[in-house]
């Protein structure tokens, strides 16, 4: 598997988190409890889940582990996202409830932060132990970096307004949903925006991949 410069993957998720923090700044009352094309999310919910992305590299650093990676920036998401939909959406709801729209901005800001300061601190090759095995911390941060990337999507699909991607974060989700869907694009999906709607289900397609059921 093509290896992927630290730096850059640092700069996609520090990029791709404040373009999330400048589109959920404005937002009213009003703008918080639309609903999102996610069965049963409202923005708030959707914002709090996107906020676990940069979590996780907190929780898994806590406890690294003396293993072999079982797994990469790729492989990672070979599962069914059907299976584990429930417990996401659980999970999702669950930080909604412990979160309101006057401090998430900032709660997500100190997450965020503390997320690039741990990956400024450890070595790229640190194992750590996700739910879908254990993975390297510059491979892991690239999963990261594609959840706040499809996740934005959503959000300024939820708010009628045009995506915003950090370039890097654009460029690493693509090669992740590249490599996965594992052949060229068609000609209808040269777009990089219509290529990541298309591979994780935000629009009808028949190259929707698995994890993203």
């Amino acid at each position: 598997m093509k290896q992927l410069d630290y730096q850059t993957i640092k700069e996609a998720l520090a990029g791709q988190g404040q373009l999330v923090l400048d589109i959920i700044a404005p937002l009213t009352p009003t703008q918080w409890q639309m609903p999102t094309k996610l069965p049963g999310w409202d923005v708030l919910t959707l914002v709090a889940h996107i906020s676990r992305a940069p979590d996780g590299i907190i929780r898994y650093t806590a406890s690294p582990v003396d293993t072999p990676a079982q797994v990469d920036w790729a492989s990672y998401f070979r599962f069914d996202g059907s299976l584990i939909a429930a417990d996401v959406s659980k999970r999702a709801r669950e930080t909604a409830a412990k979160m309101s729209p006057a401090t998430i901005g900032a709660d997500f800001k100190h997450t965020l932060n503390q997320a690039l300061q741990i990956l400024e601190q450890l070595a790229p090759t640190t194992v750590i132990k996700t739910i879908v095995g254990t993975i390297e911390l510059a491979d892991y941060a690239v999963t990261r970096v594609l959840e706040l990337t499809v996740h934005s999507l959503d959000l300024t699909l939820a708010l009628n307004q045009s995506p915003r991607f950090d370039p890097a974060a654009q460029a690493l989700t693509v090669a992740t949903l590249e490599t996965l869907f594992g052949k060229p694009r068609t000609v209808d999906l040269a777009d990089d925006m219509k290529f990541i709607a298309a591979a994780t289900g935000r629009v009808p397609s028949s190259i929707r991949l698995p994890a993203f059921s």
